[in-house]
């Protein structure tokens, strides 16, 4: 991602409960890399090396995001009861969006800390 470009595309509540899940699955796939060490995956290839290191990065931001969804409701699509605590969020709850562009969501869910983490990726 380049630092002033975001792709807008709509993630209903159900796209969300698989995306979430499969981001944890991504970012846990290789545990022994250092993210820090690109030389540590051990590939020949130098491009897949810089993938594959920035992939632990994610598991911090992902963990918090599943701490404050409730997949089973997001996957029902229940755009209220999706959120294990509806009042560290209020403008979700009380807006009037069915599906969410990606950047209202990271405004809404991720504070700068997280983004500018996820942007280094």
């Amino acid at each position: 991602m380049t630092d002033g470009v975001v792709y807008k595309r709509q993630c209903t509540p159900k796209e969300l409960s698989v995306l979430l899940p499969a981001f944890n699955k991504i970012a846990s796939a290789f545990p022994d890399v250092d993210p820090d060490d690109v030389t540590s995956v051990g590939l020949r290839s130098p491009v897949l090396n810089r993938i594959i290191s920035s992939l632990p990065r994610l598991r911090e931001p992902v963990k918090e995001l599943l701490d404050v969804v409730n997949l089973k409701k997001a996957a029902q699509g229940d755009k209220v009861m999706m959120w294990n605590d509806p009042e560290r969020y209020p403008g979700i709850v009380d807006s009037d969006i069915v599906a969410f562009p990606f950047l209202v969501f990271w405004e809404f869910i991720i504070d700068s800390f997280f983004l500018s983490r996820l942007c280094k990726l």
